[in-house]
């Protein structure tokens, strides 16, 4: 990730994340403001679960020449639902939406 400059998201004064592959395995859920983004990279999920039980749901599409997972819509519709703050009921609204015009097609 490093010519995506990646800082971790959630620590004070977003230091560079200058960790080894190895090192980073050890944390649950990781999340990177980038240049090209904010992503998270999960372990589990709740109300999902672990990564094994998401990942067979999970969308995969290709990005920079790697296969990705990315959470199925239903999935984070789940998630949203779950977390049900203020924010997340929008989005979950905007997610439904979503699903339905995919369904329309």
């Amino acid at each position: 990730m490093q010519p995506f400059e990646p800082r971790f998201y959630q620590a004070a004064n977003r230091p560079r994340a200058e960790r080894s592959a190895l090192e980073l395995t050890k944390f649950k859920n990781l999340y990177f403001e980038t240049a090209l983004g904010t992503l998270g990279i999960l372990g589990s999920l709740l109300p999902l679960g672990a990564y094994e039980e998401v990942a067979g749901r999970a969308d995969v599409h290709e990005f920079f020449g790697m296969n990705c997972r990315i959470l199925a819509l239903d999935d984070l519709i789940a998630v949203k639902v779950h977390a049900g703050r203020p924010k997340d009921r929008i989005t979950e609204v905007e997610l439904r939406a979503i699903r339905d015009l995919k369904k329309a097609r």
